[in-house]
């Protein structure tokens, strides 16, 4: 959006106005005030958002669901070598030394 407070120019379009490298260097000002309003706006309205998250639905979790890890506890999934992993609601430590079971790439057939 800034970048249009440079290099505006009427010739591109007649309704607008010219920019920084086209003799009007106001019209950075005026960009800069339409980008900062935008991020007070945006940061207004999220800040309103979350707080109405927060006190209906919660957006914390708890310090053993942290510390368990969230991929854990949220998901039901592993993200690391050697991570516990839930088998019927029970946490064990992951007894193979390899990343995934079984790999993500195909594997190619000799011929």
């Amino acid at each position: 959006m800034l970048t249009a407070g440079f290099f505006a120019t009427r010739s591109a379009n007649p309704g607008g106005v010219d920019g920084w490298f086209y003799g009007r260097g106001i019209q950075i000002v005026y960009q800069m005030a339409g980008v900062g309003i935008a991020i007070i706006w945006s940061g207004f309205w999220t800040f309103v958002l979350v707080l109405a998250m927060d006190r209906t639905i919660g957006i914390h979790v708890s310090i053993e669901s942290q510390e368990a890890g969230l991929d854990t506890t949220e998901v039901g999934e592993v993200a690391y070598d050697g991570q516990e992993s839930q088998e019927d609601g029970v946490y064990r430590k992951k007894e193979t030394g390899h990343f995934a079971s079984h790999p993500v790439a195909p594997t190619h057939r000799k011929r």
